[in-house]
C-alpha cells in the first residue's frame, strides 16, 4: 500500500538521495522514507531539527555550502553563521514556524568560515504531533548568492519571480522501482489533474492522467532512472480533453536504498512557461513574416555592427544562397567598397549614438549584380532606453539611380546640341554670304540651310520616337541625306552619297541618325564643310553579314595630327556604335581630311 501524507505543504526541490539517512535521537518519530531519504540528496542541501532534543543534522552538501566539516548540534550555533544583521530576523522567523507553521520559506546571508559571504533560500516543512506541537522541521537551503549580485535589477527581478514561482510549485514524490508504487505528497494528485477522491497508487495510475502523445515518452525517461544514479527528466501534459491540458517538468534520479532501488523526484508546473515561449515564437514568427514581406533589404545588427539577422526579401535582392555560411556574424560596414565604407561607419556611429543615419551608396550583390542603395540606419532600443541591436534598412534605387544617369546625360548632351546648332547657324550665316549676290538671295539660301537643318533634327526626334515605340525602319539614304543637306551650297556638287539600298529598324535608325549627324557637325565646325572648298563622300556597302560605312572628307584644313581632346560629341557618337549597336568604329586621319570608317553586324541594322 502507498503510503500518502496530508498537512505537510509542498515539498523542496530536490534531487535524489544518497543511500541511508541521518541517525535522529528524542521521542520524535521517524521521518517518512521521502523526507528522510532527502537528507542524502548529492547536491541538495539539507537539514533537519529535533525540536524536542533540539538535535540539528545536515547532509554532506549544506555543510560544503556553509564551508564547515562538520554541522552544528543546536538551533543557536546555526545562528551563528547567520549575518549579525539577519540573525535577530531570521530567529523570529524561526520561532514563528516552530509555533504555527506547516511550511516555510525565507531568505537570509550566512558569514562562511573563509569570511565569504552568501545568500541563502531556505525552504522546508514542519512536522507536527498529534497535540499540534512541532516534532521536527525539515528544509533545503539554496544558494542564491548569483542571482542577488546580478547587476540588471530588472532581469535579476525576473529571474528570482521565475525561481520563486518554481520553488512554491515543486512536488515531491519517490517510486518504488521493483513495485512502481509511489509515496507522495498530497498536491502531486491535484498537480497530475486526477479526480478527487480517486486513488493512485502506482505509476500506471498518474500514466493514466498524461497525454497520450507524451506518455512513451515519458515513461521511457523514468525507466531510464531505474539504476542507481539514473537521471529522469521529462516535460509532458498532463489532464484531459475536458479539463484541459497543463504542462509539468518532472526530475528524479535512481537511488539505492536499504529497501532497494528507489527514484526520488519531484515535479513542477510549468504551463506558464511553455504558454510564454509558445507566445513569444508566435511573436517572432509574427515580426519575420512582416519582414520577410517587405520588398526592402532588412537587417538587424549588433551594437559592433556585425550580421544577426536577415529578411527573406534582403537575401532575394542581394542574391544571398546560403545566409548562415556566406553573411551571418560579418561585418555590415565592411561588405561596402573602400570608398563607401566611411558612408557606412558614420551612418552606424549615428545610430549607437541615439539618431539616425541616412546614405546612398553602390554595393552589387553576392553574384555581381550592379544594385544602388538608400540606407538609414537607426537604434534599437532596450529595455532602459539604450541602442540594444541596430536596424539597417536598405531600398533598391538602382532604377531610379538609372533614370537620374538618364537625365543628365540628356541635359548634358541638350546643352551640346544647343552649342552646336549656333555654331552651325553662324557658319552657315558666313558661308551663305560669301556666295549670295545679293541680300535677298542671302536671305533664301539661308532660310533654305536651316529649314534643312530643322529636318535633320525632326529626323533624329522621330528616329528616337519610333524606337521607343517599335515603329517603321527607315531607308539609310534618307538618314544620310537629310543630315548632310544643311551644309550644301545651292548648285555645289560638295557631296557625294552611294549604296545599296538598305533599311534600318527604329532602334538602329536612332543611333545612326544621331552618329550621322554628329559626323556633319564636326565636318561643319573643323572639318571640309567649314570652306567653300572641301568636300565629302558617304558610302556603304555589305561585307561578310555586316554593314560598311566609309565617311571621307576632301579639301578641309590640312590635318596635322589626331586630336588630343575627345569632345562629348565624339564620345557619344563611339559609344551609339559600340555601346548601341554592338560595332566599330576607325578613324583615319589623314592631312588632306579624316576618313571614317563603321563596321556594324546587319543583325544589329534591322533591329
Amino acid at each position: 500500500m502507498p503510503q500518502q501524507r496530508s498537512g505537510q505543504g509542498t515539498g523542496p526541490r530536490a534531487a535524489a538521495p544518497e543511500q541511508g539517512a541521518p541517525g535522529r535521537s528524542g521521542a520524535s518519530p521517524p521521518l517518512p522514507i521521502h523526507l528522510a531519504t532527502l537528507l542524502q540528496v548529492p547536491g541538495l542541501a539539507v537539514w533537519q531539527w529535533e525540536v524536542a532534543t533540539n538535535r540539528v543534522d545536515w547532509n554532506e552538501s549544506l555543510r560544503r555550502l556553509y564551508g564547515v566539516i562538520a554541522g552544528p548540534t543546536d538551533d543557536l550555533s546555526f545562528l551563528a553563521f547567520v549575518h549579525p544583521e539577519d540573525r535577530e530576523r531570521v530567529d523570529a522567523e524561526t520561532v514563528s514556524y516552530v509555533s504555527e507553521a506547516s511550511s516555510f520559506s525565507h531568505e537570509f546571508r550566512i558569514i562562511r568560515p573563509d569570511g565569504e559571504v552568501r545568500w541563502i533560500l531556505d525552504r522546508g516543512v514542519v512536522e507536527r504531533g498529534e497535540d499540534g506541537s512541532a516534532l521536527r522541521l525539515v528544509g533545503v537551503n539554496f544558494d542564491v548568492t548569483a542571482e542577488r549580485q546580478a547587476q540588471e535589477r530588472a532581469a535579476v527581478v525576473e529571474r528570482r519571480a521565475t525561481l520563486a514561482s518554481r520553488i512554491a510549485g515543486f512536488v515531491t514524490w519517490e517510486i518504488d522501482a521493483e513495485t512502481t508504487e509511489v509515496i507522495y505528497e498530497t498536491g502531486l494528485a491535484t498537480m497530475f489533474g486526477m479526480p478527487a477522491g480517486r486513488a493512485a497508487r502506482r505509476v500506471d495510475d498518474f500514466g493514466t492522467c498524461i497525454h497520450p502523445e507524451d506518455l512513451p515518452a515519458t515513461m521511457a525517461a523514468l525507466a531510464s532512472a531505474k539504476v542507481p544514479g539514473g537521471r529522469y527528466e521529462a516535460e509532458f501534459r498532463v489532464g484531459s480533453p475536458e479539463a484541459g491540458w497543463r504542462w509539468l517538468r518532472g526530475c528524479g534520479e535512481g537511488v539505492a536504498t536499504p529497501k532497494g532501488l528507489s527514484i526520488v523526484g519531484f515535479n513542477v508546473d510549468i504551463t506558464a512557461e511553455r504558454e510564454a515561449q509558445a507566445a513569444l515564437q508566435a511573436s517572432e514568427a509574427f515580426v519575420r513574416s512582416i519582414l520577410d514581406s517587405s520588398p526592402d533589404c532588412i537587417k538587424v545588427l549588433s551594437l559592433k555592427g556585425g550580421l544577426e539577422l536577415f529578411s527573406q526579401g534582403g537575401l532575394g535582392l542581394m542574391e544571398v544562397d546560403d545566409y548562415e555560411r556566406q553573411l551571418h556574424g560579418a561585418e555590415w560596414a565592411s561588405l561596402w567598397s573602400p570608398e563607401e565604407q566611411p558612408k557606412a561607419r558614420a551612418a552606424l556611429a549615428m545610430a549607437l549614438a541615439g539618431g539616425t543615419g541616412r546614405f546612398q551608396a553602390f554595393l552589387p550583390t553576392l553574384k555581381g549584380t550592379p544594385r544602388w542603395w538608400d540606407v538609414s540606419v537607426s537604434p534599437i532600443p532596450g529595455p532602459e532606453g539604450a541602442p540594444e541591436k541596430l536596424l539597417a534598412i536598405s531600398r533598391d534605387i538602382t532604377e531610379l539611380h538609372r533614370a537620374e544617369e538618364a537625365r543628365q546625360l540628356l541635359v548634358e548632351e541638350l546643352d551640346h546640341r544647343l552649342k552646336n546648332l549656333f555654331t552651325i547657324a553662324a557658319g552657315m550665316v558666313n558661308m551663305t554670304a560669301r556666295t549670295a549676290r545679293s541680300p535677298a538671295e542671302m536671305a533664301s539660301a539661308l532660310s533654305g540651310r536651316l529649314l534643312a537643318l530643322s529636318r535633320a533634327h525632326n529626323l533624329i526626334r522621330a528616329a528616337v520616337k519610333a524606337s521607343a515605340k517599335g515603329g517603321e525602319s527607315a531607308r539609310l539614304a534618307d538618314l544620310v541625306g537629310v543630315v548632310v543637306e544643311p551644309y550644301l551650297e545651292a548648285g555645289a556638287d560638295r557631296v557625294r552619297v552611294d549604296g545599296p539600298a538598305l533599311r534600318a529598324g527604329p532602334k538602329a535608325a536612332t543611333s545612326l541618325a544621331l552618329v550621322l549627324h554628329e559626323l556633319a557637325t564636326n565636318a561643319a565646325k573643323y572639318g571640309a564643310l567649314s570652306n567653300p572648298e572641301g568636300s565629302l563622300e558617304v558610302t556603304w556597302g555589305v561585307q561578310d553579314d555586316a554593314l560598311i560605312l566609309t565617311w571621307q572628307e576632301q579639301g578641309g584644313p590640312t590635318i596635322t595630327s589626331p586630336p588630343v581632346r575627345k569632345g562629348f560629341g565624339s564620345q557619344l557618337a563611339r559609344l551609339g556604335i559600340t555601346g548601341q549597336l554592338g560595332g566599330t568604329m576607325v578613324h583615319d586621319w589623314q592631312p588632306a581630311g579624316v576618313l571614317i570608317r563603321l563596321q556594324i553586324p546587319l543583325e544589329q541594322i534591322v533591329r
